[in-house]
């Protein structure tokens, strides 16, 4: 606080002594640590010669937290129009606490005023602290419009201001407004049905909606300013919202609205039914093609040459990729596979009942976001992998007692490329003259999959890549 500044202004406008005004600056001394104290601008104003007027001659803002004024008004004049409170402590010495004003910026405050006297007595100044409520003052306007609102919908849906209840009888639930004992006190068309469809008489004004709707012991209606609930009556099941109302404060009863859930929730139990029957279909499938591969392995063991096995094995993964397929489907219920989940599953079959004992041969997969196809193209998929998988088995380790097999899908912008990498001799273009897996993934490829299907090799392996569109691959 500049003592200079204040000893000047009071000098030059007022009638205070030397005295008065040495006192005034001891107050002003503290003025900071008063305004950071309460989070309030604090000010000393001291009416001028004309006497019909006062003005600031100290100020004092908090250091945190909002600014009420945007320039100082040290030395402004202070008119009784603006604060009135201010001018009756200076002419009467009668405090004032939080009361309403109105700053010259035009900020509505929170205003106190306390006179200030000197050592005979005799009002000096006024200290005014003041608290910016503009967001509390708009707070309560909007409650305010709140309450008409409500006040007026009530009216409206009681039809109380024109006798009509178009609106509510247009809206496709049972609309209640009742009392603050819970009665009935008005019910739209659809709400009278339901009553009747519970057995009571379309006479519903003044009964308890509690004993009318045959609602749970549990439910209390007034429990929460908006209130959620679904219940089950007579084989029905409903849901419940509750809106408290209120007037002048008080609590004067509530809006309800009752909904018929017992179609949706018939509709929900009849796909949950579908998804687990779905699921058994493809379970029973799985096992179908496991015993039919059980079948072809007896078959391997009673009567099948050695030059045979391999053609049998190669039927026989084929089988089992496409169980693998349904087993994934009997988990989910879903018409859509999760392929990683389903390669791993397939090239972990295929490695296991083709791969020689006497070779230790290892697969790996590639990291791989959820994608999911649909299953018809999963099953095309499944086999594309088997042949893949089973042709390195087959040719690529001819020569070697280890090897490895890598399996990776890559989403990329438009596409999906499924990539089959081994690290064995190499592949050999004649080799694709007589391979019939390698015709069985071309195929697929380009028929069931609208893609395209490469594969090269050199003297670190071969590297089988299989693109198709990747509208193909649902992304969860």
């Amino acid at each position: 606080m500049n003592r200079h500044h204040l000893f000047s202004i009071c000098n030059k406008y007022t009638n205070l002594t030397e005295a008065d005004i040495r006192k005034l600056e001891q107050i002003a001394e503290g003025l900071q640590m008063t305004a950071d104290l309460a989070q309030a601008s604090v000010f000393i104003d001291c009416l001028t010669t004309e006497h019909n007027q006062a003005i600031v001659v100290a100020e004092a803002h908090p250091k945190a937290g909002p600014v009420l004024y945007q320039d100082f008004v040290t030395g402004q004049i202070v008119y009784k129009s603006y604060e009135p409170a201010v001018m009756n402590a200076h002419l009467y010495g009668k405090p004032t606490y939080c009361n309403r004003a109105i700053t010259q910026e035009g900020k509505v405050v929170k205003q106190s005023v306390i006179p200030i006297e000197n050592d005979s007595g005799k009002v000096i100044g006024t200290m005014v602290m003041e608290r910016d409520i503009s967001e509390q003052i708009i707070h309560e306007q909007q409650l305010e419009v709140l309450s008409d609102i409500a006040h007026q919908l009530s009216e409206t849906l009681s039809g109380s201001q024109s006798g009509e209840t178009a609106i509510s009888d247009i809206i496709e639930d049972g609309l209640f407004i009742v009392s603050a004992n819970g009665q009935i006190v008005y019910a739209n068309s659809y709400a009278i049905n339901l009553l009747v469809d519970l057995g009571n008489s379309d006479e519903c004004l003044g009964l308890s909606i509690h004993n009318a709707l045959k609602l749970p012991d549990e439910i209390d209606l007034f429990a929460e300013p908006i209130y959620f609930k679904e219940f089950t009556v007579n084989n029905k099941t409903f849901t419940l919202k509750s809106m408290i109302l209120r007037e002048e404060n008080r609590f004067s009863g509530a809006v309800i609205l009752i909904h018929d859930m017992t179609e949706l929730r018939e509709k929900e139990r009849q796909l949950l039914v579908k998804s687990t029957v779905i699921k058994e279909i493809h379970h029973r499938v799985k096992n179908n093609l496991q015993t039919v591969a059980s079948l072809l392995r007896l078959q391997m063991r009673k009567d099948v040459t050695d030059e045979s096995k391999s053609s049998f094995q190669e039927c026989l993964n084929r089988i089992l990729s496409i169980a693998s397929v349904h087993e994934v489907l009997s988990n989910t219920g879903l018409d859509n596979v999760e392929v990683t989940e389903m390669i791993k599953k397939v090239g972990t079959v295929v490695t296991r009942n083709s791969a020689d004992s006497r070779k230790d041969i290892k697969i790996a997969f590639g990291d791989c976001d959820p994608l999911f196809i649909k299953s018809d193209k999963a099953v095309s998929l499944a086999l594309i992998v088997n042949e893949l998988i089973q042709n390195s088995i087959e040719h690529a380790f001819k020569e070697k007692n280890s090897g490895l097999i890598q399996v990776e899908l890559r989403r990329q912008l438009s596409s999906v490329q499924l990539i089959v990498n081994d690290n064995g001799i190499g592949y050999r273009e004649k080799d694709n003259v007589t391979s019939l897996g390698l015709e069985i993934v071309g195929r697929l490829t380009e028929h069931d999959l609208h893609g395209s299907f490469n594969i090269k090799g050199g003297s670190d392996g071969t590297k089988a890549i299989v693109k198709f569109p990747g509208e193909e691959i649902i992304v969860n």
